[in-house]
Order: structure tokens, then C-alpha cells, then sequence
């Protein structure tokens, strides 16, 4: 499935060696071989076309090969930010929930639409989650950690991660 991906007519053109956005990334675990794992960049994709309203997307999607058949999936949205104002959690669902049920299960469906070993969702911030004086950056991170998210009947989260995280293999 990851070479397919690689060489999808469409698909290829949103392939990146790396997830990063706005100064922040994700590493990916040296002890996956690159021909094991393949990063997509969601929001190019949906940002490539010509319309005015587009469903906000996130940052990338990352699939690693677990085995010959299994798979593991990581969505990844990135905020350069500290404080809870630079996002808004409506708007970080729509982004989460675009990925899972338009990108994967429909637009995709032929390489994502399928039972994965693992489905992670990472937020990547600068945002203290247990900072006494920032009762508002608490409360709006911990309303969106808690928010459910199904893909074909399995629950995900979103976890909050500092930067940089890194995708570790299956």
C-alpha cells in the first residue's frame, strides 16, 4: 500500500519527506525504513482546490506498514502557539473529523478505508496543559482531548504532544 500511495496519480502530489508546519514537525522513529512509511500532506490537498469554502483539514497524515498487511495511521495538526486563543476547538474537530470520514473513508477510501492496528491523533502546541494561571488554555485543551472521534466503529483522541514528537513503528 505505501508504494501505491507514493505513486497514486493524485496522491503523489501531496507526498512529503517530512510532516512539518509551521516551524514544528513530527520525526518519524529512525528504526522505520523509509519505504515503510509514507507522509501525506492533508491540508495541500484540500487546500489545492479551487473553491472558495474548504473543510479545514490538518497538517499531514502519516501511514507506517506494521507487517505485510497491517498498517498504523497518525493525523497530525500543528500549532505554533502557547496559548489557547490560536485555536478554536470547532474548528480542530472539523480538522480531525475531515481527515478520518471524507479523506480516508471517502476520497481515499481504496488505500484507507480499512482496519488499521493503531489510529493516533496527535495536536502538536506549545501550550502548558497544567498551568495553574491559564484556566482557559486548560479548559479548551481539555474539552478537545476529550472529544471522541470514530473511524469504521474503533474511538481515537487526540493527544496533545509538545514538540517534537515522533511517529514510533507499530
Amino acid at each position: 500500500m505505501i508504494s501505491d500511495i507514493k505513486n497514486d496519480f493524485i496522491l503523489k502530489n501531496f507526498v512529503r519527506e517530512k510532516c512539518e508546519d509551521e516551524g514544528l514537525c513530527v520525526d518519524i522513529d529512525p528504526r522505520i525504513p523509509p519505504e515503510k512509511v509514507v507522509i501525506i500532506k492533508v491540508d495541500d490537498y484540500y487546500n489545492s482546490f479551487n473553491v472558495e469554502k474548504r473543510p479545514a483539514s490538518p497538517d499531514c497524515l502519516i501511514i507506517v506498514q506494521c507487517s505485510d498487511t497491517t498498517f498504523s495511521a497518525t493525523i497530525v495538526e500543528m500549532k505554533n502557539i502557547d496559548y489557547s486563543a490560536g485555536f478554536t476547538v470547532e474548528n480542530m474537530k472539523e480538522k480531525f473529523d475531515t481527515c478520518l470520514n471524507d479523506f480516508m473513508r471517502k476520497q481515499f477510501a481504496k488505500y484507507f478505508d480499512r482496519e488499521f492496528k493503531k489510529i493516533t491523533l496527535f495536536f502538536v502546541n506549545r501550550i502548558e496543559l497544567h498551568r495553574a494561571s491559564a484556566y482557559d488554555d486548560t479548559l479548551k485543551t481539555k474539552i478537545l482531548m476529550n472529544t471522541l472521534f470514530t473511524f469504521r466503529d474503533r474511538p481515537c483522541k487526540i493527544e496533545l504532544r509538545f514538540p517534537t514528537p515522533a511517529v514510533r513503528p507499530c
